[in-house]
Parts: structure tokens; C-alpha cells; sequence
């Protein structure tokens, strides 16, 4: 049998990476088996295996430090790194993050990296200060495109603001369940030119003072995802929303059945070219997600989204939670085209069924 050509080895090695989407490969143990079998394979093996790392313990943060430091020519293969520092660790671990050897210089030669992730799964002070150091010791690297910070409390809104404005090319942020202890936002502009300038895709899913963080971030952000934090006596107003003039597209993530609060954040719009709604269903309760429509078209929904400049929008998407196998989605997407009649007549409907599977949450679409 004729031997095949190295690019079609290569192509078949690459369906086994990651993406941008999906995340790490599922298959990373078949990613090693290539890169063990011959010569030949192992460039290509490398590559997609640290195209996109994830590390969820800090042991594994040492070794990776370790063999890129050993073999620095793994490191432009490195687009995507997120680091998820859980409570077992500190049970486990002899000493803190910030004993991680990172140094900068290592850094500084990850030349492809543009995706950067750190969750702190911690509640103890101590430990989530020393993770926040570990987060400034990425603040010199420029080039940076997404940034996602989950689970982190600082001591300022400051340091906080000086995290996100340390990436001039960041185009997209994620602050999941982070808060502050002080307002503080005495922070030079001056210090970081240039910054928030092409941030166009926020979201802020269970962050403490959106309201406060929100004019922070600059008038360029095109789509915007916002939910309730749980426990908040009061909910964010996102005034600032009225300065976003270039938004297209808004998620708002329900988990309090409260019509108010989302025509709230609907006033506060004046995006002329606002296209596309997005009602995300999938935290509530199974009794809820059954009446919330109904319950939003008799406050008024479809009122509201006639009036300018919500007018333009011509998608609306709802996303549910449940097993898709009954055809939940069809008849929820049926249901909102009879509730929300002045809509149809310029827009469509789309439903998202989100669904467990294995662990994982997938989602299924009817048009």
C-alpha cells in the first residue's frame, strides 16, 4: 500500500484538536498516541496539543511552566491557556500559586497566545489575593483578544479596572460571579493607552456592580450579556447601556421571574442598530420556564419591542432548559410567535434548547 502524503496525516491529526469553540479536545489521549508514533507525527501532535491548555490543578501549572521553559519551541503553539485553581488544591498543595514558576520572560515568548482564562474557585481571602497576583503577572502581555475572569473578589474596582485596561487589543471580556470590596475607580487613563477601544463582546453574568464596572469598559462593545447576581437585594439599573450607541445584539440572562427588571434594561437601549434579543431561560425553574412568556407578553413585551429603537430588532432568541425529544422547542417557539404577535410581523423567533449530556451542556436549535 502506497504510503499517504505527511498533509493528509496531518489533516486527520487535526480533527482531533480543539477549537475556539468546544474547548479542549476530548480526545487528548489519542492526541498523545499520534505524537508517540512516529517522527513524523510529532509536530503536528504538538501543535494541537497545546493549542489550547487547560489547567485544573496547580501541579499541572508547574509541569507546563517546566516544559516550555525546557522547550521553548512549543511555545508558539500555545493559542489558548485557562487556569482553574480549586479548592482541593489548597488541601493539597504545599505552596501557594504564587510559588508557580511563570516567569516573564516565558511569558513574553507565548507570541500566539490570545486567549487567557482564570477561575478562582477559592472564598478564602488570602488564597484569591495571591491568585490576583498571578493574574498581574500576564498584565505586560499586549497582544492579548479574550479574557475571562470567574470567581474573583478584589480589594478595588481599581484593581480590577487595571486588569481588564492592561490589554489594548482586548476584543472580548468575560467577569463571571467577581466582585470588589470599594468603588475605587482612581485610575490614570493616561497609564493604559488605547485601552477598551475594540472591546466589542462583554459578558457579565453574576458581577457585582455591573453598574459601576459597565462605563468602564468604553462605548465600543456591540454585544452584551448581563444577568442578575444572585442573592442582590437590587439589581443593577445598566444605565450605561444608553452610551453603547453601537449595540447589536443583548443576552439577558433571567433567573428571577421579573419582567420589570428586563424591561428596565430594555429602556435603557438607544442603539439604533440593535438586532438581535436574546432571552436566556435555561435558570429557571420548570414551573417558571412555562409561564414566563405568557407572564412577560400580558406586562407588555410585545409593546415594548415595538417602540424605537427595540423596532429593530428581527431576532428574538429564547433559550430553555429541558430534553428536546418532545419537540419542547417547536411548541415554545409556536407559543411565543401567538404572544408576541407585532413582532412576528417583522421579526422571527428562534428557540435554544440547552440539555445535559454526559456533563456537558448542549444545545439544540428549531427554527
Amino acid at each position: 500500500m502506497p504510503l499517504l502524503p505527511q498533509e493528509l496525516w496531518d489533516r486527520t491529526i487535526d480533527f482531533l484538536a480543539p477549537d475556539c469553540l468546544s474547548g479542549p479536545s476530548k480526545h487528548y489521549a489519542d492526541l498523545h498516541i499520534c505524537a508517540l508514533t512516529c517522527q513524523s507525527w510529532l509536530p503536528r501532535a504538538q501543535r494541537q496539543l497545546y493549542k489550547h491548555v487547560e489547567l485544573d490543578r496547580l501541579e499541572s501549572t508547574r509541569l507546563l511552566a517546566r516544559t516550555l521553559e525546557e522547550s521553548p519551541d512549543l511555545c508558539p503553539f500555545v493559542k489558548r491557556l485557562e487556569f482553574w485553581c480549586k479548592k482541593a488544591d489548597w488541601e493539597s498543595q504545599l505552596t501557594p500559586v504564587g510559588d508557580v514558576p511563570f516567569p516573564a520572560h516565558l511569558i513574553g515568548g507565548l507570541t500566539a497566545l490570545h486567549s487567557l482564562r482564570f477561575a478562582c474557585c477559592t472564598d478564602l481571602p488570602r488564597h484569591c489575593e495571591v491568585q490576583i497576583d498571578f493574574v498581574n503577572k500576564w498584565r505586560g502581555f499586549k497582544q492579548l483578544r479574550t479574557l475571562w475572569l470567574d470567581g474573583f473578589c478584589f480589594d478595588t474596582l481599581a484593581d480590577l479596572t487595571r486588569v481588564i485596561w492592561s490589554f489594548p487589543l482586548l476584543g472580548e471580556l468575560n467577569v463571571f460571579q467577581t466582585t470588589w470590596g470599594e468603588r475605587n475607580t482612581s485610575v490614570d487613563p493616561a497609564e493604559f493607552p488605547g485601552h477598551c477601544q475594540m472591546l466589542t463582546n462583554v459578558e457579565m453574568q453574576e458581577t457585582y456592580g455591573v453598574d459601576d464596572l459597565l462605563p468602564l469598559l468604553g462605548r465600543a462593545i456591540q454585544t452584551l450579556s448581563v444577568a442578575w447576581m444572585w442573592d442582590a437585594l437590587n439589581p443593577d439599573t445598566y444605565a450605561a447601556i444608553s452610551t453603547l450607541l453601537d449595540l447589536r445584539g443583548i443576552q439577558i440572562q433571567i433567573n428571577y421571574l421579573d419582567y420589570a427588571w428586563v424591561a428596565s434594561i430594555l429602556f435603557q437601549i438607544r442603539s439604533a442598530h440593535l438586532e438581535e434579543l436574546v432571552l436566556d431561560l435555561s435558570l429557571l425553574s420548570r414551573d417558571e420556564d412555562s409561564t414566563v412568556l405568557e407572564i412577560f407578553a400580558k406586562e407588555g413585551l410585545d409593546e415594548l419591542l415595538s417602540h424605537k429603537p427595540l423596532d429593530g430588532i428581527r431576532r428574538l432568541r429564547i433559550i430553555t432548559f429541558g430534553n428536546n425529544k418532545t419537540g419542547k422547542a417547536e411548541r415554545r417557539r409556536q407559543e411565543a410567535q401567538a404572544l408576541l404577535p407585532q413582532f412576528m410581523k417583522r421579526g422571527t423567533i428562534e428557540v435554544a434548547v440547552e440539555q445535559k449530556i454526559s456533563g456537558l451542556t448542549g444545545e439544540e436549535y428549531e427554527d
